[in-house]
């Protein structure tokens, strides 16, 4: 829930601020550069560092593992996010990157978490009760109440 509301607060509201408070005139253009990087970040992040925290790494590890990759990585992603919004667009661009690439790290372990504790019979429900909430509380949330202002 909150990489979605994160992700789509800063991709509504960063080039709108840097348009505002930097030296460029393109909101398109950041636009594209900060939709481009939640993208190609977003995809790299979940397939490499993913796999870092898979299975066979973090389970054996010790059965809190999942939790402490997860949370130790939105964690450290925090301050990076907030960066964002206090430096010039070339450092921005960076701190987006990091940021995305610590978010996007908890999404398979918390995808295993919820596939240990749910019964095989109900695991896709469950799954699918997930991904709704995760939308509607996270990115349909961070776009509507962004599109209001």
């Amino acid at each position: 829930m909150i990489v979605g509301f994160a992700m789509g607060g800063i991709a509504f509201w960063m080039p709108i601020t840097f348009t505002c408070f930097a030296a460029t005139d393109s909101q398109g253009f950041v636009s594209t550069i900060f939709g481009a990087i939640v993208v190609v970040a977003g995809r790299s992040g979940c397939d490499s560092l993913g796999r870092l925290c898979s299975g066979t790494n973090c389970g054996r590890a010790s059965p809190g593992s999942y939790f402490l990759v997860s949370g130790l990585a939105m964690l450290v992603g925090l301050p990076f996010s907030i960066a964002i919004a206090v430096c010039p667009l070339s450092l921005g661009v960076g701190f987006h990157l990091s940021g995305v690439l610590l978010f996007v790290l908890n999404t398979g372990p918390t995808n295993t978490i919820l596939a240990n504790v749910s019964h095989p019979s109900i695991r896709a429900s469950a799954f699918a009760l997930n991904i709704l909430v995760i939308h509607a509380l996270g990115d349909v949330i961070s776009r509507s109440s962004s599109a209001h202002h």
